[in-house]
């Protein structure tokens, strides 16, 4: 059996500098397999920026039995909703049953309400957030559970989804009842590695860059066998450019914000009619 090959990348993002640590199979290996390694990054970036908001006194509010952003639309690239659909795929017969009539029921009402067409046009990654903010408000007033979550809590919490470990809010999270209420303050942490995922797939199939909604996973896996088939030869090379791409896109963000806020800034101090 092919020994694991340990490597550390090391990543200057705007939490920090992370040296991410991570054990690769010498291929071939299936594509979404080499992503599931890529998931803990996610919790890396996630624990520098708590330790900057630890020093102004803010602390993650999230628990367990909390589950309001359980009912929001959670984005996948294409690896991660074969990863998704391998879970599904690995439980008891009967617990898969109960999970995959969740996935089902959950489709069939976005579908009468429209939103689920919304939902597909919108993730061909050319919305503007804005355009997502929008549908994501509309998906969460249809008030459909993550198929995963039980008793208010995630049944798959070790192997959630990046996009799921990257929300961690910093207000009471009984404020969480209306996530799109202005109160709600979110750790700010820069990483979106869905994003970078879904460019990797979309460069390796010759596919356009596409999102995936969570509860559309099954779906989209079945109707497309090649996002659970796909194997690559050599893992590293993949590995080190989603995570290098990954943090070029959270420090032209961080960049950007900068500049409006020192924009805004330099606005508020000039005389008023000049």
């Amino acid at each position: 059996m092919p020994s694991l090959k340990k490597v550390t990348i090391e990543l200057d993002l705007p939490e920090g500098l992370l040296a991410y640590k991570v054990d690769l199979k010498p291929g071939p290996v299936k594509l979404h397999h080499v992503v599931r390694k890529l998931l803990r990054f996610c919790d890396e970036v996630n624990e520098l920026g708590e330790g900057i908001a630890a020093q102004f006194g803010k602390k993650i509010a999230c628990g367990p039995s909390c589950g309001a952003c359980c009912r929001q639309m959670v984005p996948l690239s294409p690896p991660e909703a074969a990863h998704i659909a391998e879970i599904v795929n690995s439980l008891p017969k009967d617990k898969k049953k109960e999970i995959i009539a969740r996935f089902t029921g959950a489709r069939q009402k976005l579908a009468r309400s429209g939103v689920l067409e919304k939902m597909t046009n919108l993730y061909m990654c050319t919305a503007s957030d804005e355009e997502i903010l929008e549908v994501n408000r509309e998906y969460f007033e249809q008030n459909i559970e993550c198929p995963f979550l039980e008793n208010g809590s995630c049944s798959i919490h070790r192997v959630r989804p990046s996009r799921c470990r990257e929300y961690s809010v910093l207000t009471p999270k009984e404020l969480c009842r209306d996530p799109f209420d202005r109160q709600i303050k979110r750790l700010p942490v820069t990483v979106r590695l869905c994003e970078s995922i879904t460019y990797a797939w979309a460069s390796l199939t010759g596919n356009r860059p596409r999102i995936i909604p969570l509860v559309d996973a099954l779906f989209q896996v079945d109707s497309n066998p090649d996002m659970a088939m796909r194997t690559i030869d050599k893992p590293e090379p993949l590995v080190r450019a989603i995570l290098e791409h990954a943090c070029d896109r959270a420090n032209k963000r961080a960049h950007m914000k900068m500049k409006k806020s020192s924009n805004k800034l330099s606005n508020s101090r000039q005389t008023p009619g000049r």
